[in-house]
Protein backbone atom coordinates (compact mmCIF):
# COMPACT_ATOMS: atom_id res chain seq x y z
CA UNK A 1 0.00 0.00 0.00
CA UNK A 2 2.74 2.31 0.52
CA UNK A 3 4.21 2.00 -2.71
CA UNK A 4 0.65 2.87 -4.24
CA UNK A 5 0.79 5.76 -2.08
CA UNK A 6 4.11 7.19 -3.04
CA UNK A 7 3.19 6.58 -6.90
CA UNK A 8 -0.15 8.25 -6.70
CA UNK A 9 1.58 11.10 -5.15
CA UNK A 10 4.37 11.76 -7.22
CA UNK A 11 1.59 11.47 -10.32
CA UNK A 12 -0.24 14.10 -8.74
CA UNK A 13 2.70 16.34 -8.49
CA UNK A 14 3.80 15.46 -11.58
CA UNK A 15 0.13 17.09 -12.66
CA UNK A 16 0.25 19.94 -10.67
CA UNK A 17 3.50 20.74 -12.13
CA UNK A 18 2.35 20.04 -15.43
CA UNK A 19 -0.79 22.43 -15.08
CA UNK A 20 1.82 24.86 -13.44
CA UNK A 21 3.87 25.08 -16.38
CA UNK A 22 0.91 24.87 -19.32
CA UNK A 23 1.70 21.22 -20.07
CA UNK A 24 -1.25 19.64 -19.50
CA UNK A 25 -2.27 18.95 -23.06
CA UNK A 26 1.01 16.79 -23.77
CA UNK A 27 0.00 13.29 -24.47
CA UNK A 28 1.84 10.31 -23.37
CA UNK A 29 3.75 9.96 -26.66
CA UNK A 30 4.77 13.88 -25.93
CA UNK A 31 5.87 13.05 -22.51
CA UNK A 32 8.09 10.10 -23.38
CA UNK A 33 9.73 12.37 -26.34
CA UNK A 34 10.37 15.16 -23.98
CA UNK A 35 12.05 12.71 -21.10
CA UNK A 36 14.28 10.88 -24.05
CA UNK A 37 14.96 14.64 -25.45
CA UNK A 38 16.33 15.64 -21.90
CA UNK A 39 17.72 12.60 -20.91
CA UNK A 40 19.76 12.66 -23.72
CA UNK A 41 20.58 16.10 -24.65
CA UNK A 42 19.40 18.33 -21.47
CA UNK A 43 23.16 18.74 -20.69
CA UNK A 44 23.79 20.58 -23.75
CA UNK A 45 23.74 24.36 -24.08
CA UNK A 46 24.09 24.19 -28.07
CA UNK A 47 21.66 22.69 -30.55
CA UNK A 48 21.02 19.43 -30.71
CA UNK A 49 20.25 17.07 -33.80
CA UNK A 50 17.00 15.35 -33.75
CA UNK A 51 17.37 12.43 -36.47
CA UNK A 52 16.94 9.26 -37.46
CA UNK A 53 19.36 8.06 -34.73
CA UNK A 54 17.46 9.59 -31.76
CA UNK A 55 14.52 7.48 -33.42
CA UNK A 56 16.17 5.04 -33.26
CA UNK A 57 17.64 5.29 -29.76
CA UNK A 58 13.68 6.09 -28.39
CA UNK A 59 12.46 3.14 -29.94
CA UNK A 60 15.24 1.12 -28.54
CA UNK A 61 15.14 2.18 -25.35
CA UNK A 62 11.54 1.39 -24.58
CA UNK A 63 10.79 -1.43 -26.75
CA UNK A 64 7.42 0.29 -28.33
CA UNK A 65 7.90 1.33 -32.07
CA UNK A 66 7.59 5.76 -31.97
CA UNK A 67 6.65 6.61 -35.96
CA UNK A 68 8.76 9.15 -37.44
CA UNK A 69 5.43 10.90 -37.94
CA UNK A 70 5.05 10.84 -34.27
CA UNK A 71 8.20 12.45 -33.30
CA UNK A 72 7.72 15.28 -35.59
CA UNK A 73 4.46 15.64 -34.22
CA UNK A 74 5.45 15.72 -30.99
CA UNK A 75 8.62 18.07 -31.84
CA UNK A 76 6.01 20.48 -33.04
CA UNK A 77 4.03 20.24 -30.16
CA UNK A 78 6.65 21.06 -27.55
CA UNK A 79 8.20 23.94 -29.73
CA UNK A 80 4.46 25.28 -29.58
CA UNK A 81 4.69 25.30 -26.23
CA UNK A 82 7.66 26.75 -26.02
CA UNK A 83 9.63 24.01 -24.75
CA UNK A 84 12.52 23.57 -27.91
CA UNK A 85 13.41 25.80 -30.55
CA UNK A 86 13.98 24.90 -33.83
CA UNK A 87 17.29 26.60 -35.23
CA UNK A 88 19.13 26.81 -38.59
CA UNK A 89 17.01 26.57 -41.86
CA UNK A 90 13.81 25.66 -42.18
CA UNK A 91 14.61 21.75 -43.42
CA UNK A 92 17.40 21.40 -40.53
CA UNK A 93 17.16 19.03 -37.41
CA UNK A 94 18.30 20.75 -35.09
CA UNK A 95 16.63 22.27 -31.94
CA UNK A 96 17.83 23.83 -28.49
CA UNK A 97 16.04 23.98 -25.32
CA UNK A 98 14.30 26.80 -23.81
CA UNK A 99 16.09 28.64 -21.65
Amino acid sequence: MTDLRLFLGLLKITEDAATTLGLETLTPSDRLILSKLWEHFGSQNDAFEVGPEFLDLLNDAHGKSTSRAQLYKSLRKLEDNKIIFHTGSPRSKKYVFAQ
